[in-house]
Order: structure tokens, then sequence, then C-alpha cells
């Protein structure tokens, strides 16, 4: 079954704050370091969140200088004018390093939540991409011979093309968990994985492994474990893809 990379890589795309900002424990920061040496992705992040702390401070040093210079130029006013009144207070170093720290935060708080959306939309362009392997192969797909040896389907339909394999069963309110094989001709398991059931109807989309010839489903009992490359549990729907 296919697994979505997506969540794992949003871990690391996280990760890149905290480096920037230094706040990565030992363990953490070697981990994100040898995942930088493959990832350019997460390499530009770096790199972009690096300008912006780097913006940052020199808005800062400028603020400083500006206010410098501002401050020398009252004081020489009001000594030149022999007024009673008070000097400008020197700026606060402090209050400076607080404003640019917000709004480094600010700014690292937009990039996370840019990342958030990101990802959001990839997951909707994956469910798209889904929905319209589905309709695609229920419109155009060859039909699947099947069979439930348990009767355990009300009505079952299989469709399948070259790449994906598409089966919907009705009736599997009382199933957990399904199991799911496909076969090569000689019988062998080249690919497994596990499919969650919820409610009355199961839409099951996979990838067709190389040389599969035939799809599994199977029900486990309790306490029962899967083999890699064996169909292990109650065969519940068997599908010739071919």
């Amino acid at each position: 079954m296919d697994q979505v990379p997506g969540d794992r890589h949003r871990y690391f795309e996280e990760l890149a704050v905290s480096h920037v900002l230094g706040g990565l424990s030992e363990s953490d920061g070697r981990v994100f370091r040898s995942h930088l040496l493959d990832c350019p992705q997460c390499r530009a992040r770096v790199g972009e969140l690096r300008r912006i702390a780097n913006d940052l401070a020199d808005v800062e040093r400028d603020e400083r200088r500006v206010k410098a210079a501002k401050a020398i130029e009252t004081k020489r006013r009001e000594t030149d004018e022999d007024d009673g009144d008070f000097d400008e207070a020197p700026p606060d170093p402090r209050r400076s390093r607080l404003v640019a720290l917000v709004g480094l935060l600010v700014v690292l708080a937009l990039a996370g939540w840019n990342i958030y959306l990101r990802a959001e939309n990839n997951g909707y362009r994956r469910n798209v991409e889904g929905l319209e392997l589905t309709r695609d192969l229920l419109v155009d797909g060859t039909f699947g011979r099947h069979r439930s040896p348990t009767g355990l389907f009300a009505d079952a339909e299989v469709r399948f093309d070259a790449e994906h394999a598409l089966i919907v069963v009705d009736g599997v309110a009382d199933v957990e968990e399904f199991i799911v094989y496909q076969t090569n001709a000689a019988g062998d398991v080249v690919d497994s994985g596990r499919q969650a059931v919820t409610g009355d109807r199961l839409t099951l989309l996979v990838d067709r492994a190389p040389n599969s010839a035939t799809i599994f489903l199977t029900t486990l009992a309790d306490g029962q474990r899967p083999k890699a490359d064996q169909v292990t549990g109650q065969r519940a729907l068997e599908a010739i893809l071919g």
C-alpha cells in the first residue's frame, strides 16, 4: 500500500525553524543536518529563514544608528540654544532587541503557517487525484473477475488497468480492518498492506505491484499477524487482475 510522505517531510520543515533559531537538541540537530544533505527543499527553506533573520538584524542596526544620530543632533541643538530642557534619553538597546525578536517571531510564524497551508494543499491535491483515478477506473477500467469465498460481501466490484486496481464492496460494517495482498501468476506475494474500514462501504484504490495477477482481501482473528511473504487470514475477496 502507498505511504504518504507529506507528514514526515512536514516534520523536517518545522525543524528548520528551530534550526535557524538554534533551538534544536543535539540529537534532533544531527538528524536534521543529515536530512539537509539529501533534501534541497529543506536547504532552500533554511536559507530563506536565515535571510529573513539577517534582514531583521540589519533593520535593528539601522534603527539604532538613526536613533543615535537623532539623539546627537538634539543634544547639539539644545547646547546651542542653551535652554533648560532635558536631553533626549539614549535608545534602549533592550527595547530594540525585543522589537527585532518580536518581528522575527512574526515572520517565522507566517513561514510556519505557509508550510502548513502547502501541506494541506498537497493533501487535497492527492485526494482529488485519487477521486479522478477512481472515476477513470469505474468508466474505462477492465472488469476484474472476483468472488467472495466466505459470502461476506453483499455486493462487490473490481476494476483495474495497468497501474491501479479499484475494489468497491458493500456490507463490511462488521469488519474493522482488511489485509490486502497482491500475488503474481505463481501465487507469490508481491505486495501487502493493511486497510482500515469505516462505515458499511469500502472503496479501495491501490497501485498495482509489478507482475501482480491477483488481489486478495483477508480478515484476521484476534492476535493474528500477517506475514510479508504469504497470505494470512480468512479470505473475504479474491479478484483476478488479467
